[in-house]
């Protein structure tokens, strides 16, 4: 290691020590300690010490207007908090693409039928949502395809369980 450049200051970027784990470690933990003694262990980072199994995810909110198709007609408006975790796959050529991912939301669903037949009366209901699903992103577009399954715990008129599923597409906002 050559003495010409200082320690990066408090306001410098750090180390970022990306490496093949399964031939590489070694290597790389002893370039890591060398670094971390030249410039301070809290600014080299390696993920095999800074990231646990399980974190690899991206956050979203997301928001969607949908329409039941089943015997109960309804509007429906909801806003989900999803974690997007990439690390099922970590180790195949699908790690980067094919999601699970998780959150939590709420729900406002309007109806306006009673029995198939068109009513007078709305009936509105709020509740819990806990979706999960799998999603594909577009490698080169900020677009998610996504399938899932979402388990709801109405709280508004009265406390019910229900289970939605959906397919469909987000875009995110960059």
């Amino acid at each position: 290691m050559r003495e010409t450049a200082s320690p990066p200051g408090p306001g410098s970027p750090g180390i970022f020590l990306s490496y093949r784990r399964a031939d590489s470690a070694g290597y790389a933990g002893r370039l890591f300690d060398r670094l971390a003694e030249r410039y301070g262990r809290s600014r080299v980072f390696m993920d095999v010490e800074a990231i646990g199994v399980g974190t690899d995810f991206v956050e979203a909110i997301d928001a969607a207007v949908a329409w039941s198709f089943s015997g109960y007609d309804s509007f429906q408006i909801h806003a989900d908090y999803l974690f997007h975790n990439f690390t099922w796959t970590r180790d195949t050529d699908i790690k980067d693409v094919f999601p699970l991912y998780y959150g939590i939301g709420v729900r406002i669903k309007l109806g306006t039928t009673d029995n198939g037949r068109l009513s007078r009366r709305t009936d509105a209901r709020v509740g819990i949502r806990i979706p999960g699903g799998l999603s594909y992103w577009l490698e080169e577009a900020p677009i998610e395809f996504f399938v899932e399954i979402v388990p709801l715990l109405d709280l508004v008129p009265a406390t019910d369980l229900d289970l939605n599923g959906a397919v469909g597409a987000r875009y995110y906002f960059r």
